[in-house]
């Protein structure tokens, strides 16, 4: 697996911000298959054609990563058009950002990294294969800051622009494993069983129980106006 894909990165480093990894590709034939093999250096979320792919939260899931960097498949036949975007969110997740209790990061590496390989198997028996290169680009994302134990800053006034070219990059593939074990992923909804003001004026939300999870929520706001939740 990954035998011509490349791992690839922004051109130059982001800092906090979490790069976003876009390919754009045709497909004219009727698809018989089409499979999706990726992981990141971080945690990722990829969309194809605005739509999210698969549901493992929070993957590729934390590893001893120099030994064992796991890639996940998915099956993405239904969602493939004739003009394609893929688009890939990668934060820091274990890889890069702060572990436990301690002020450690980039912990097995100082930047952003994904690799990818896209096969298609169309009904005539052709096969087409994309894979991360040069030929993807990068740009900022809305998510200005994100680490498992810090939170998150979004900035909605912020969409994609400045597409430039993605750099590669050489980094070890033979630690590359195929995913194993459970996945990380969404499996039910709670409501709050209470809302409580404080005397300070703050909105508390309680849920009844302890729980892992985060919260979803829909709002009116201006350009400007700051939203903070705190866990």
């Amino acid at each position: 697996m990954f035998e011509t894909a490349e791992w690839i990165r922004p051109e130059q480093n982001m800092g906090t911000v979490c790069p976003a990894f876009q390919k754009e590709f045709k497909s004219h034939k009727e698809v018989l298959s089409a499979k999706l093999f990726i992981t990141a250096m971080g945690v990722y979320e990829a969309q194809l054609n605005g739509k999210r792919v698969g549901e493992f939260v929070l993957a590729p899931g934390w590893t001893c990563y120099e030994a064992r960097h796991l890639y996940q498949e998915y099956d993405v036949t239904s969602m493939l058009e004739k003009e394609n975007s893929l688009i890939v969110l990668v934060g820091k997740g274990w890889y890069r950002g702060r572990l436990v209790a301690y002020d450690y990061r980039d912990n097995w590496g100082t930047s952003s990294g994904l690799i990818a390989q896209l096969v298609i198997t169309y009904r005539d028996g052709s096969k087409e294969t994309v894979v991360s290169d040069n030929t993807w680009k990068t740009a900022e994302s809305e998510i200005r800051f994100s680490e498992l134990y810090d939170g998150e800053t979004t900035d909605a006034r912020i969409s994609y622009q400045n597409w430039v070219p993605a750099q590669e990059f050489p980094a070890f593939k033979n630690n590359l494993l195929p995913q194993d074990g459970e996945i990380v992923k969404e499996h039910e909804r709670l409501k709050p069983v209470e809302l409580i003001v404080t005397p300070k004026g703050e909105t508390v939300l309680d849920f009844g129980q302890n729980l892992t999870g985060y919260i979803e929520f829909s709002l009116s706001a201006a350009a400007g106006d700051v939203v903070e939740i705190s866990h």
